[in-house]
């Protein structure tokens, strides 16, 4: 599965995620589990060099007791670095201190947000525990959410599914997430659910995981033009839906809004694929992993294998769920096997959870197409999601817009009422909204 951002190319253009868990995008048995606590220095591939930077530098202020005098000062710098990086992103500091920086859209009022974040949360006057990898996660995002500005403002958010909207594997039911939503939708913003799940050319079922917020369409009175500014983008960039007058999705012709993916060339999709299911097929046998390969026109990957899967090796694990350690070898090996083909069509390779999928195109893909399909600049968009690591299938991202790195449907409830918040919309509730959505 990345607002949403700039890690590796910096967070807020960022990198993330770990996790999802689908029987895997829309295949029908689903194994739902909820988010876990991760650790993002646990090994090469699940860390964000900028952030690792980021916490190096001001661990300096907390180790000599500082924090209240330098702390500010030091995000002051951070700051300056960034738009030395806007300047000159192949010869800045960033780049050298943290090699794996990429864009950055807009500037970054990283000071403001760190005093606002400090102004909460006193992290400046703890004596025993410094700023945490999250904290900084955290700042950033605020950060690009000051970003945006009422003389350049947002147009367009876009989000990630599984544990970005909806626990893993479930489907979107949130009132709170359903009301801020709406408020963003009826504020102009258009917003756009961005998933590898892929379903073809089917709206029905994407319907389903956006349960909640389709009826919410029908049983409000929402008028057209609102409803008209909710989209999907499927299996990463292939297909996209509108929502349309009667709150029911309708299929955008590829050609319409992708003209890029709808040029790749059916002899290259196939090469891609075949090496990828050649690798997995390799690696998942070399491991004894008791699962499945599913292929389909734009994807093909691994998923638990059941019973068939224990039958197909003695002793082995995978027939329910898949180690996270697994998960990431078949992916990381997969993602080598493909560099070789050096392949001019882009593919995205992630762990998913408990899968992994290779897919034809990426989220970059997808929301480049959206912008540019709306007319709408990098700058006044925004992705959200939870998978900004290399193994993540929003970490492409990264490279199309600024994005929102979070960890769960809770820190989305919060990004999008601080970016409602920046927008002008009152986000208060009554009382009696306020007891309905708590049932």
């Amino acid at each position: 599965m990345c607002i949403i951002l700039y890690f590796r190319f910096f967070f807020f253009q960022a990198e993330d995620g770990i996790r999802d868990a689908q029987e895997s995008r829309g295949l029908g048995d689903v194994y739902k589990r909820q988010s876990r606590r991760r650790n993002y220095d646990l090994s090469k591939h699940r860390t964000d060099q900028l952030i690792s930077y980021m916490k190096g530098m001001i661990g300096h202020s907390f180790a000599l007791r500082l924090m209240t005098a330098t702390a500010l000062d030091t995000f002051a710098e951070f700051e300056d670095l960034v738009e030395e990086h806007r300047r000159i992103p192949e010869t800045s500091t960033l780049r050298h201190c943290a090699p794996s920086v990429g864009t950055f859209f807009t500037p970054l009022p990283l000071k403001d947000a760190f005093s606002e974040y400090d102004h909460k949360y006193k992290v400046t006057l703890r004596e025993s525990v410094p700023p945490s990898f999250n904290e900084l996660r955290h700042i950033l995002n605020l950060a690009q959410i000051m970003a945006f500005k009422p003389t350049d403002p947002l147009r367009m958010m876009t989000f990630d599914g599984d544990l970005t909207l909806y626990q893993d594997g479930g489907n979107f039911q949130d009132p709170k997430l359903i009301r801020y939503m709406m408020k963003l939708l009826s504020a102009g913003v258009h917003v756009a659910l961005v998933t590898a799940a892929s379903y073809m050319e089917k709206p029905e079922q994407y319907e389903q995981r956006l349960q909640g917020l389709m009826d919410e369409f029908k049983s409000s009175n929402v008028p057209t033009e609102v409803m008209g500014r909710f989209w999907c983008i499927g299996g990463e960039c292939n297909y996209l839906f509108r929502c349309n007058s009667l709150g029911r999705l309708e299929l955008v012709d590829l050609g319409l809004w992708n003209p890029t993916a709808a040029a790749w060339g059916q002899g290259e999709i196939g090469q891609i694929l075949d090496a990828a299911e050649s690798t997995l097929e390799a690696v998942t046998n070399k491991l004894q992993m008791r699962v499945r390969i599913i292929r389909k026109p734009r994807a093909v990957g691994i998923v638990p294998g059941g019973k068939a899967g224990k039958e197909r090796f003695e002793v082995g694990s995978g027939a329910k769920r898949v180690r996270r350690e697994l998960l990431d070898e078949c992916c990381l090996s997969t993602q080598l096997a493909l560099a070789k083909l050096e392949a001019k069509i882009p593919w995205c390779c992630f762990n998913g959870g408990n899968d992994v999928f290779v897919d034809i195109g990426n989220k970059a893909v997808g929301v480049r197409g959206l912008m540019q399909h709306l007319g709408f600049s990098p700058r006044n968009c925004v992705h959200v999601g939870d998978q900004f690591l290399n193994t993540g299938n929003d970490f492409a991202c990264r490279n199309a817009c600024p994005a929102l790195w979070i960890t769960d449907p809770a820190e989305t409830k919060y990004i999008l009422k601080r970016v409602l918040n920046q927008l002008g919309v009152d986000t208060k509730v009554t009382p009696l909204k306020r007891k309905l959505e708590q049932v």
